[in-house]
């Protein structure tokens, strides 16, 4: 056998084997959630996530329309895996940093920390941070079931999601977003 076939095929079985172990981490993952766990998925290609408290026995509690996530009426409300789910076929767990700061995503394959960045809205929002228990997440988001305040910048399924869990409303997607066009709109607004 010539070198080049062998590292192919050993780049083939490597491949394979991370496939496999990809579906089984899936499996596990899923297995592994607790009631009280903020998961989220990824939509459109990455285009926004969407997020959820986990509460047991394959449902969620989260901030979407009755047929996808911005469709019927927005509300809070409980719903089956499934649903929180539609099409992807992964999901995160995060976990939550002992003091303030951007949750980790742990994937079923490769986890993604962020350092956060530390302004003085940051710091005040590290004295209101504290990690409630899965048993006080899971009844921080009953306690909002049916509310319809759904906002896109300041109400959404994150802010719903982490305040659950943290007591801080807030959206990371929403915070980097605002983040790249600050500069934008300063420039435009000096230039006036």
């Amino acid at each position: 056998m010539t070198h080049g076939k062998y590292i192919i095929q050993k780049s083939k079985a490597f491949l394979s084997s991370l496939w496999e172990n990809k579906e089984e981490q899936d499996a596990s993952a899923k297995n592994a959630l607790e009631p009280g766990d903020i998961i989220g998925v990824s939509r459109y290609g990455g285009t926004y996530e969407h997020y959820a408290v986990y509460i047991g026995n394959d449902r969620v509690i989260h901030y979407a329309g009755e047929g996808g996530d911005f469709s019927d009426k927005i509300s809070i409300h409980e719903a089956p895996m499934e649903e929180f789910l539609k099409d992807a076929k992964s999901f995160f767990v995060l976990e939550f940093p002992d003091s303030y700061g951007k949750p980790s995503k742990h994937y079923s394959v490769a986890a993604s920390v962020f350092t956060p960045y530390k302004n003085t809205a940051d710091m005040l929002k590290t004295k209101k941070y504290r990690l409630y228990s899965p048993e006080e997440t899971v009844k921080r988001a009953r306690s909002r079931i049916g509310e319809t305040k759904y906002n896109l910048l300041f109400g959404n399924c994150e802010h719903f999601a982490i305040w659950c869990k943290t007591g801080i409303s807030e959206s990371h997607q929403v915070n980097a977003v605002l983040r790249m066009i600050y500069p934008l709109v300063v420039e435009i607004v000096s230039e006036n």
